[in-house]
């Protein structure tokens, strides 16, 4: 595969190596006498490039794939940090998708989609248990199409996955599944609309969970509101935002304390075509809205305290990053691999430390979308490789960190497999192996 190398490590050495070996030469042949250094300068340089192109040694993952190189599972070194593919538990051969996960524990980790069909799809929960993913028995709506879209966990035998499940594209109702440490198990949510769908969930205490999401009250006449739903312990219920914006609603949410939870989404402009991103607070009695200027829209939002807050999506044909430092919501520019043609996003955020944060979605390339992940590393986003899996269609809808010593993150999302449109999930894991 074609790569783009490091400068200042492989390269550098070359360039060091080549340069002596240049003046050695000339040296040579002016006085006549021999040294060894610049040999020994170029095997090192060629020991230093075996090491980064194989993964192995002083300069392992000093090999980057370029923007626009396509990065299979067979391209990634056996060790060093890396995103690798890890097999995923298909339920069905022709439709599967992966849009919500959580980490507990280094054996404990879940991940939630649908599986089936557009038209007649079921829940689909993954567990992962140390060794393998494997599909955990999960209730659907009869009669509808359900889908899973997001999930927060508070323990073990507490957690909660929200969605939708419809009927054609007229009738959505919100869906939220709870696990109880043995079963899943659906949970009333009230309904104020024909459509009504929740995309998100976060918890700050087991009776103060929020959901977050958008309903539609006639979809002949009216335009979606954003949707949030609170969790008392007792039952869900909906809470007013008092945000009357046209054409809007909530993708994320993040709980750092009772009194402090953000919401973020996008609303359409007075015009109804410019989509601009949208930032609700909640401070214990009310929301308010965060100004930020621009347009887009915002997928993923995670918080590592309430100063230190990120948020990611598009803009446009692009990715986006936002973050709080506890008085404004500023971007911060992010890369944008591919050629440019199509569109690329960022569809979450996982925070770990001040200095580290992850980001997935897609880029395009030659009209078809790949893995993209993107780590903050304090002073700037990167994009590190993440491996497609499909010849058509690569995204990552999820990411979440282990909490556990080692900095392994599991992201989900699904691909494309084949020219019959067949979906299978995805499921990457970053760690650092052969240590």
């Amino acid at each position: 595969m074609g790569v783009s190398i490091e400068l200042g490590k492989v390269e550098r050495a070359f360039i060091i190596a080549a340069s002596y070996t240049i003046w050695y030469n000339f040296e040579y042949m002016r006085t006549k006498h021999f040294s060894i250094i610049p040999i020994a300068l170029l095997l090192l340089a060629i020991v230093l490039a075996i090491s980064a192109a194989t993964g192995i040694g002083p300069l392992a993952g000093a090999l980057r794939p370029a923007g626009d190189v396509l990065v299979r599972p067979s391209d990634v070194p056996p060790c060093g940090p890396a995103w690798r593919a890890v097999t995923a538990a298909s339920a069905s051969t022709v439709y599967n998708e992966l849009h919500a996960a959580v980490a507990l524990s280094p054996t404990d980790a879940w991940a939630a989609g649908i599986y089936g069909g557009e038209q007649y799809a079921l829940t689909l929960i993954e567990h992962w248990n140390g060794t393998q993913w494997q599909t955990v028995a999960s209730p659907s709506v009869a009669n509808f199409s359900n889908h899973l879209y997001g999930m927060a966990a508070l323990s073990p035998a507490d957690i909660w996955i929200v969605g939708a499940s419809h009927q054609g594209t007229g009738l959505w109702r919100t869906l939220a599944i709870h696990w109880n440490g043995k079963e899943w198990s659906i949970v009333p949510t009230p309904n104020s609309g024909a459509i009504s769908n929740l995309n998100a969930v976060a918890a700050a205490s087991s009776d103060d969970v929020w959901a977050v999401g958008d309903v539609t009250a006639n979809p002949r006449t009216e335009s979606s509101q954003v949707l949030v739903m609170r969790w008392d312990g007792k039952e869900w219920q909906r809470i007013d935002t008092g945000v009357g914006a046209q054409n809007s609603t909530l993708s994320a949410v993040a709980a750092i304390a009772s009194n402090d939870v953000w919401a973020a989404g996008s609303f359409s402009d007075k015009s109804g075509t410019l989509s601009q991103p949208l930032f609700l607070h909640w401070d214990g009695a009310s929301w308010q809205e965060a100004k930020v200027e621009g347009g887009g829209a915002v997928w993923g939002i995670s918080a590592r305290s309430a100063s230190d807050i990120w948020a990611v999506g598009n803009a446009g044909p692009s990715t986006a990053a936002f973050h709080w430092d506890g008085k404004s919501w500023s971007r911060v520019p992010t890369p944008n691999p591919g050629d440019g043609k199509g569109g690329n996003t960022l569809n979450a955020v996982a925070v770990v430390a001040s200095n580290e944060a992850w980001a997935v979605g897609s880029y395009s390339q030659s009209g078809k979308d790949r893995s993209l992940a993107l780590r903050w590393d304090g002073s700037k986003w990167a994009q590190v490789p993440a491996p497609t899996l499909g010849d058509y269609s690569d995204v990552l809808n999820m990411v979440t960190g282990v909490p556990a010593p080692g900095g392994e993150m599991w992201a989900v999302g699904s691909t494309i497999a084949d020219n019959f449109g067949d979906n299978l999930p995805v499921i990457q894991k970053y760690s650092a192996p052969c240590k």
